[in-house]
């Protein structure tokens, strides 16, 4: 058969197998290339690459500025990295300070007691998770950009928490801006919604329930728009609105409260969607808050919809130009209004701009981890006459802060979540490497602290340190009641100002009844014994030699009851008053130093 074929066809036929070759090599190239360019079409996709970080979402890996093209950041988190290991969860505690706090506080038993949560872990579902774990980063994981994510159970109370900027922001004279990416999802003020806040002093502050800061402002997205997004942990798909309620401006803890919503309309709404991000941008000087807000993104950050300005203050008067930007989110029992307790936040691209300062050196007390019940933990700590303690009444001689790193110090304080159980209105006692002892009289004139319902909560206070009293490389610190029966604590930080960083940092006074400002540190001498208890000896006048020295109570010692005396007494005229140890008709200053200078004696 083959011999009665033509030339032609035999040919053919010889270069066939070259022809098969040919196109089974052309068919191969095609997958390899295929491989990495995707096919769509006849064969689908074939053998698909992973979209890179890049690909998915090109502006999520930078802080932007819209408002203000061509600002350099001061200060820029991507959250890139993991840092786990700290009170912060995955954030860098050397940039961040990490607060959580609630009401949940009876001690000794129950100190800040924290519940557990069901968190967005991006895309996965993951259960009862507790601190440090519920502050973390996740992206890279899912095809996506790294974010920090922070979640919260709220147990049927008030709780918030705060990732505060170590970096201070700083407008003075000029109009700053602080822009950050975030799901700004809420449901009212009876369930849960995200807030920021500047303020003088790096500690764990919002707008209510006590935690107010001594100066600065928050800002409050809470707007209750009758449609919410991300109502349980498995909400991903419900598109709603979301506003501003409030924004609350603090001065010397004075509270000024300034309702932004555009009268019910949506000019001041924007839409929002569990892990879809609004961006957002704050423009801050010291008389004009403007605040801009995009709709929801639905492409992973490439772009931000209807970016527009939703609120403006004019004519303020803000009582700083520098302070220290903290973001977070606050829950008030939101199963009351029926929505879950459970809820996660997603903050991408967080910064500000303006003039760079030193970051405050940080060193943070971890929380007490101690097992409260049904699945909760104690994050605090409960201080009494005879010392600091555990949840449960195990005494801890001191807390440690490991490298403390003093060079170029030049200011330094405790940043420390205080309650006073019971209405016990007490006053701590406070030194670092048994050194002299420090009272933080109770700060009678922060209403605040004060405040009916507020004074058993968290509340943000800072502590004077003397950079002297401290020393390179470990330190101690020692707590103990100088009056009063007990106080909760938590959320405590030694931050170190390296330079320029806390000239504008004010300090907690107490002041008497007339008006008379007393000394907000009160030093008392090294290796002085403070009491077991703060019930007073029996006064015996008639033998009283050290009385004009200070022995006011007459026991034979100048201690801690003849400060306590002085201290109730302080401001008080007329004649024969306890602590009027110079007779002049007033216990007042001098008094107080003469007791001071006599005190162990």
């Amino acid at each position: 058969m083959f011999n009665k074929l033509s030339s032609n066809q035999k040919g053919i036929i010889h270069t066939l197998p070259l022809l098969i070759i040919i196109a089974a090599v052309g068919i191969i190239s095609f997958l390899l290339i295929s491989s990495t360019l995707p096919l769509n079409g006849l064969f689908g996709e074939l053998n698909p690459k992973p979209k890179s970080n890049a690909q998915m979402a090109p502006m999520e890996d930078q802080c932007k500025f819209f408002t203000a093209p061509g600002a350099v950041p001061a200060f820029c988190d991507v959250f890139n990295i993991k840092n786990p290991g700290g009170r912060a969860g995955d954030l860098d505690e050397v940039r961040w300070q990490y607060g959580r706090t609630n009401n949940f506080t009876n001690p000794p038993g129950q100190v800040f007691a924290w519940e557990p949560v069901t968190v967005n872990f991006c895309t996965q579902i993951k259960n009862n998770i507790l601190p440090p774990n519920d502050s973390f980063i996740c992206g890279q994981e899912f095809n996506e950009a790294n974010h920090w994510m922070e979640s919260m159970n709220d147990g049927g109370a008030y709780v918030w928490d705060s990732a505060t900027i170590r970096q201070p922001f700083d407008f003075t004279n000029r109009t700053g801006v602080i822009t950050f990416d975030l799901d700004a999802k809420t449901a009212g003020g009876h369930t849960w919604w995200p807030n920021v806040c500047v303020t003088d002093e790096v500690y764990s502050a919002n707008e209510g329930a006590g935690a107010q800061p001594k100066n600065g402002f928050c800002i409050n997205f809470g707007l209750n728009t009758g449609q919410p997004a991300g109502k349980t942990p498995t909400d991903s798909a419900t598109v709603g609105l979301g506003g501003i309620d409030s924004v609350y401006i603090f001065n010397n803890w004075n509270i000024s409260h300034h309702l932004v919503d555009a009268q019910g309309s949506t000019v001041g709404k924007y839409t929002t969607q569990a892990d879809h991000a609004n961006h957002m941008e704050l423009r801050i000087s010291k008389t004009n808050m403007e605040i801009w807000v995009s709709d929801k993104t639905d492409d992973h950050g490439m772009t931000f919809p209807n970016f527009r300005k939703i609120a403006i203050l004019n004519g303020i008067n803000l009582p700083i130009t520098r302070g220290f930007v903290s973001f977070g989110q606050v829950h008030y029992n939101a199963s009351k209004d029926g929505m879950s307790p459970h809820q996660t936040y997603h903050w991408h691209g967080v910064g500000f701009d303006g003039p760079v300062f030193p970051t405050l050196r940080g060193y943070d007390v971890l929380d007490s981890m101690v097992p409260d019940g049904g699945g909760a933990v104690n994050l605090g700590y409960f201080v009494d006459p005879q010392g600091l303690h555990k949840p449960g009444g195990q005494i801890i001689p001191s807390f440690t802060f490991n490298n403390v790193n003093l060079s170029a110090a030049t200011s330094a304080n405790l940043s420390v979540t205080m309650g006073w159980p019971w209405f016990d209105t007490a006053d701590l006692a406070y030194r670092f490497n048994g050194g002299t002892w420090n009272i933080f009289p109770f700060p009678s004139q922060d209403p605040g602290a004060t405040g009916e319902g507020n004074i058993a909560n968290g509340h943000p206070m800072y502590l004077p340190v003397q950079v002297s009293d401290l020393k390179q490389g470990a330190n101690t610190l020692e707590l103990k009641l100088a009056r009063g029966r007990m106080m909760s604590m938590a959320n405590i930080s030694l931050n170190i100002g390296p330079g320029d960083v806390l000239p504008l940092l004010g300090t907690y006074t107490s002041t008497p009844v007339n008006g008379t400002p007393m000394p907000s540190m009160s030093p008392i001498p090294s290796g002085s014994v403070m009491p077991s208890s703060t019930s007073q000896p029996t006064s015996t006048p008639s033998s009283c030699p050290k009385a004009l020295l200070g022995d006011i109570d007459c026991d034979g010692r100048i201690g801690i009851f003849d400060y306590n005396i002085l201290i109730t007494n302080f401001g008080k005229t007329g004649t024969s008053i306890q602590g009027d140890l110079d007779k002049n008709g007033i216990v007042g200053i001098f008094d107080y130093n003469i007791l001071i200078g006599n005190f162990g004696k």
